[in-house]
């Protein structure tokens, strides 16, 4: 399928002929960021944070009930800059991804060639996300047949094409095709970066329900981009 972040215009950035006539499911996700073919082999990561409670890194010593902002320069503010440069610097970067960096919006490799493409959706104090989509593998016919060479793109790409301009993760990071090697990379960086792992009801309480109650608040919080259709299939292109 075809995802797209939340503000993408089809005529803009899909060759919508071929996208009909194969029938290839499209869909619009609540984040923004750009346009990607999604199949099998990509691999999906979310980075979620909320805001009432300070994200708390194993090194860091602040009270708890300690509500001063300068509790946020232990962790990142909430903009999307803000968010791209620590998961690189703080995460990625330092640990087990050779060659890994970030560039504008994108993780790349080697400096030059796009491995990962970068979404965010922020909910003022409440809390945000980080999406992130790896290109393990992916068929170079896909990527020329349904996107357009976007009219907004990196300084870096220039005109390249999808071909000269993405890399596929498994030829750097696989052995066998393994895609599990990666994801054990990825999973030594969150820990050697400071992340502390924690259960999803933890993360819907902080992130999804408001301050005064363990029920979701539909009018704040990230669950009111689904309640109002922000992710959303489109069906006529």
């Amino acid at each position: 399928m075809i995802v797209m972040g939340i503000g993408g215009k089809p005529q803009k950035l899909l060759n919508i002929k071929n996208v009909i006539n194969d029938k290839i499911l499209v869909v619009k996700r609540f984040s923004g960021g750009g346009t990607v073919v999604m199949d099998e082999n990509a691999i999906w990561t979310t980075i979620i944070a909320g805001r009432r409670r300070k994200p708390k890194l194993k090194h860091d010593h602040h009270d708890d009930n300690d509500d001063n902002d300068d509790n946020d320069e232990v962790f990142c503010k909430p903009y999307p800059r803000s968010i791209m440069e620590w998961t690189a610097n703080a995460v990625y970067e330092i640990t087990t991804l050779p060659k890994f960096s970030l560039r504008e919006d994108d993780y790349v490799l080697n400096g030059t060639k796009k491995m990962g493409g970068n979404a965010q959706a922020i909910t003022g104090r409440q809390g945000w996300l980080h999406h992130t989509s790896f290109l393990w593998d992916y068929k170079d016919v896909n990527m020329e047949r349904y996107l357009k060479l976007p009219e907004k793109r990196p300084e870096y790409r220039s005109n390249r094409t999808h071909q000269d301009f993405l890399v596929k993760l498994k030829d750097y990071y696989g052995k066998d095709h393994d895609y599990r090697i990666f994801i054990d990379s990825m999973k030594e960086a969150c820990e050697k970066g400071g992340l502390i792992e924690t259960d999803w009801s933890t993360v819907y309480r902080e992130v999804f329900c408001n301050d005064n109650t363990d029920e979701t608040d539909s009018k704040d919080g990230m669950e009111s981009w689904w309640l109002e259709n922000r992710t959303r299939i489109l069906h006529e292109l």
